[in-house]
């Protein structure tokens, strides 16, 4: 069974209170400094097979922090209780949280972070356009431009469009104008 652990990076000040919340629930925690923001996942949680980088890369002080789990099954709902347990003790609510993934694991921290905060700002803008999409009253079937509008909105929501932040802000500035709003 691979080791139940948290990387936690980018915080500022004291981390011990998370730190002690998640001893208490069987989970290692492994604070992760700026220096070691250029470290892959993998080598930062003792993984076999990954090893310290040798050309060492000044990582900026981070924007943000993050924590990523290693260890927990996702399936069973155990990351969700953990998460539920750091929320309903008020830790690390301004933290982005993730799993290290198979995907990941090669990454930096710096990089992982990076991901995650742009993950983070996609999704909150496709949840500010999924509202904006929601308020509007259905089209006249002469309304065209609402309808294509509607219709481009639909496909980034379903997932069936490449999601950028750009595209949220052309085709929220398309059904602004198509409304009026």
């Amino acid at each position: 069974m691979e080791k139940r652990q948290a990387l936690l990076y980018g915080f500022e000040g004291d981390v011990q209170e998370i730190c002690s919340a998640l001893r208490n629930m069987k989970i290692e925690p492994i604070t992760v400094t700026a220096e070691l923001g250029g470290e892959s996942v993998g080598y930062l949680c003792g993984m076999a097979g990954y090893r310290a980088q040798k050309e060492k890369t000044l990582s900026q002080h981070p924007d943000g922090a993050i924590i990523l789990f290693a260890g927990l099954d996702p399936e069973s709902g155990e990351l969700m209780q953990v998460l539920q347990s750091l929320r309903g003790a008020g830790l690390a609510a301004h933290a982005l949280k993730g799993m290290v993934t198979a995907e990941n694991v090669r990454w930096t921290m710096d990089a992982v972070l990076r991901e995650y905060r742009q993950e983070h700002r996609i999704m909150g803008a496709l949840m500010e356009l999924k509202k904006l999409r929601d308020s509007i009253p259905m089209p006249a079937p002469t309304d065209v431009p609402l309808i294509m509008a509607m219709m481009q909105a639909e496909s980034l929501l379903s997932g069936t469009a490449e999601v950028t932040e750009e595209e949220i802000r052309r085709v929220r500035k398309l059904l602004q104008d198509a409304t009026g709003r």
